[in-house]
């Protein structure tokens, strides 16, 4: 089972599991697809929620955001459900944010983070780095409004620093955990190249073969907008260096080169 089915790295792993051989469901919240099971997990049915999970063995949840509740309390719902249920393996999808980052989104993951590690089944936390591909509302979004707008606007002097990881690397190890029995109980995960942001920017444009014009937004304009709406806080994403591995932690790389994942984006965009 995996949940957020219907999000950009949920619909990514159910494609992928359902490759890869595996019986595979997906749980979603906001908009049911074809062969997608439906449940809020704020707000669940343990009933009903149980009888889903029936004959599951590995739940990767996947469902999450800027919302604190979905974050805290739809993961504390799903792990009492799961318990009852008879899951044996729970993947969780946190955030490299959640290692030291002080945001509330970090926050709320950390404490999900613990809530995962109380159960007594077996677990692993997955914290990637900036996951991209097609379908995200980071890199790919940005790669269509560059094929499809006269200007694209960059967050602050656009010199902040990524390690962007293709959804593909991410999603091909989760299934790999997913077969080994001998689960780890974390996992960090990070692109293999580190990159600002206006390099993303002219990669893109030169393999979509657009020139728009850069409209750099103050950082003290995004911020202010954050104070308004969380919604803005992806923009906001932009105004930091996100590409650093804090010394005594562990990570390994995602092996798709930013070019080749640019690339596969670009052929989707077209």
């Amino acid at each position: 089972m995996i949940t957020g089915a219907s999000g950009f790295i949920g619909g990514h792993l159910l494609k992928s599991f359902l490759q890869h051989g595996h019986n595979a469901k997906g749980l979603a919240y906001n908009k049911v697809d074809a062969g997608l099971l439906r449940m809020d997990l704020t707000r669940i049915n343990r009933d009903l929620l149980a009888s889903m999970l029936h004959g599951c063995d590995t739940l990767v949840h996947s469902a999450g955001g800027y919302d604190k509740t979905l974050n805290i309390t739809g993961t504390r719902n799903l792990l009492d459900v799961c318990a009852e249920a008879g899951v044996k393996r729970f993947i969780f999808l946190s955030s490299f944010d959640a290692i030291n980052e002080d945001s509330a989104y970090a926050s709320s993951k950390r404490q999900a983070e613990q809530l995962v590690m109380g159960y007594s089944f077996q677990h692993c936390i997955i914290r990637p780095s900036q996951v991209y591909g097609e379908g995200d509302h980071n890199i790919f979004a940005l790669g269509r409004m560059i094929y499809k707008w006269p200007i694209v606007f960059i967050p602050g002097n656009g010199e902040y620093k990524r390690r962007p990881l293709y959804v593909s690397d991410l999603c091909r190890k989760i299934i790999s955990l997913k077969e080994d029995y001998d689960m780890p109980g974390e996992y960090n995960m990070v692109g293999p190249e580190i990159v600002t942001i206006m390099e993303i920017v002219h990669s893109l444009e030169m393999q979509l073969e657009r020139n728009p014009f850069h409209l750099k937004i103050p950082a003290v304009a995004i911020k202010a907008l954050v104070q308004i709406t969380e919604r803005a806080r992806g923009i906001s994403e932009g105004l930091c260096d996100k590409c650093v591995v804090p010394d005594g932690v562990e990570a390994k790389y995602g092996s798709t080169s930013l070019q080749v994942g640019l690339a596969e984006i670009c052929k989707a965009i077209r």
